[in-house]
């Protein structure tokens, strides 16, 4: 369970799955990712047993997402973050690293409880 956390800045992938497995990976929810370099997901996503809902997404960088080769329409079609948001989590300062979130973050929209 990954779950109400912010995951800011990494350089490569911001979350990566490493293996495939049978059952159930892991449930990531409520989580802010919020980068300006590499992808959103690296390593292996194509069996879909994991669980991805509810999470803030912002690419500082303003470039595209890519879910694993998919627009995140096609991602929710798979039936992951179906109610999460592509928005600025609007934090205090970001650059120096003061992730405080700002009154009327949409972070609140997800659950998200700093």
């Amino acid at each position: 369970m990954i779950r109400n956390n912010i995951l800011a800045f990494a350089k490569f992938a911001q979350v990566a799955r490493t293996r495939e497995e049978e059952h159930n990976s892991f449930t990531f929810e409520r989580n802010i990712v919020y980068f300006d370099t590499g992808t959103l997901l690296g390593g292996r996503w194509k069996n879909d047993r994991f669980q991805m809902d509810r999470n803030l997404y912002w690419r500082v960088d303003g470039q595209p997402f890519d879910f694993a080769g998919a627009t995140l329409e096609a991602w929710r079609k798979r039936g992951h973050d179906e109610h999460s948001i592509v928005a600025d989590p609007l934090f205090v300062d970001p650059g120096k690293d003061n992730l405080v979130l700002k009154p009327g973050s949409p972070a609140e929209k997800i659950g998200f409880v700093p």
